[in-house]
């Protein structure tokens, strides 16, 4: 469990390509830490298993599931990704529950100033409220408002410059988590 709030920006390093998916080799000084084989960390909100870690590197595989159904099959060496360890019951829970299983992906749409909109798709929609969480990327953000399938996301100046929204583009495809509390309700 995270909680969207991220630790690093870390950067790949090294992209290996295996029959059943790849393996992700990531440099992070940060998170490294105190990372070791076997332990979750969220990588642009997808949580992955660490196979092995190096001086301010570690390395993870990617199944070929996850790679349909997240944007970690478009990463390049020297792209950027958003870090966090697994959540210690002893953390604060500063964002929102976040399990790090990717819902969809969403298409960035504006970006200007501090604000950003994104495609959500229409299916999904059902659990996105107005001034509820959202995870984007793995980034535990409030959406401040929605019109059909576009929401619309105010950024911090923290949030933009220690994450890579500070990389998006419009037309940038993006890992979305849709908030477990809305999940459960709607069910």
């Amino acid at each position: 469990m995270f909680t969207g709030i991220i630790e690093e920006l870390g950067r790949v390093n090294t992209t290996l390509h295996h029959k059943d998916g790849i393996i992700l080799g990531i440099h992070a000084p940060t998170v490294t830490a105190d990372l070791k084989a076997g332990d979750s960390i969220a990588v642009n909100g997808v949580c992955l298993t660490v196979n092995e870690t190096g001086a301010n590197s570690f390395s993870t595989f990617i199944m070929g599931e996850t790679l349909k159904r997240t944007n970690l099959g478009l990463l390049r060496d020297r792209e950027h990704v958003n870090l966090e360890r697994a959540l210690r019951f002893s953390d604060r829970l500063g964002g929102h529950i976040v399990y790090g299983h990717i819902d969809g992906i969403s298409k960035v749409t504006v970006k200007r100033h501090n604000i950003i909109e994104v495609s959500i798709p229409f299916e999904l929609m059902k659990f996105v409220v107005e001034k509820g969480s959202i995870a984007l990327d793995g980034i535990s953000l409030t959406v401040q408002s929605m019109r059909g399938n576009i929401i619309s996301i105010g950024i911090t100046p923290f949030t933009e410059e220690n994450t890579n929204i500070k990389y998006w583009r419009i037309g940038n495809k993006i890992n979305v988590e849709t908030d477990v509390l809305m999940k459960r309700r709607t069910n």
